[in-house]
């Protein structure tokens, strides 16, 4: 049991009267529709998404959005001429007609609504085993490196990346110098 002063406080405080159920449907409605288009606006512009690669659909996702909100404020405002009895048929058919409406604007938009981006130039692959051979008579080494005579080398080949090579011995007359090649 409470106590009589907290009984007659609770007495002496206003009475609030519920909220009606028209302004519990506006707030759940106001506030599902601020989630929704915070999650639409995620949606489109993030990286990669509809903004991004196609920004003319994403205008007409847009306007199309804001001409189903306009219609619904304009049938369902109180001071509305819709009956009260035919306002659900007339939202749902202003919706249908604006989303056709939407439809026709995309296959008709001038130049395509959807842009198609071409391919890219593909470069052609040579064969990996494929080994290059200097014409006869032609000289192999690289510029600026020296040669040393009675060094034997073997002709540069094409290898594949990351391949590792296996080094060939090479004889060096004890009676040469070597020296060191340029920068």
């Amino acid at each position: 049991m409470s106590s009589p002063g907290a009984r007659q406080r609770r007495r002496r405080q206003q009475y609030q009267t519920p909220r009606t159920r028209r302004e519990l449907a506006t707030a759940i409605a106001a506030g599902a529709s601020i989630v929704a288009v915070t999650a639409l606006m995620i949606w489109l512009l993030r990286p990669g998404g509809l903004a991004d690669r196609q920004p003319r659909s994403s205008w007409l996702v847009g306007l199309t959005l804001i001409a189903a909100a306009i219609a619904c404020y304009v049938v369902l405002r109180r001071d509305s001429k819709v009956k009260e009895a035919n306002r659900r048929v007339a939202l749902a058919g202003s919706i249908a007609v604006i989303a056709l409406v939407a439809v026709l604007a995309g296959i008709f938009w001038p130049k395509g609504i959807i842009r198609h981006t071409p391919k890219l130039a593909t470069i052609p692959t040579t064969p990996l085993n494929s080994s290059t051979t200097a014409p006869a008579g032609s000289n192999t080494t690289a510029p600026g490196a020296t040669t040393v005579p009675g060094v034997t080398t073997t002709p540069p080949t094409t290898r594949a990346p990351g391949a590792t090579t296996v080094p060939t011995n090479t004889t060096i007359p004890s009676n040469s110098t070597t020296t060191k090649p340029g920068p």
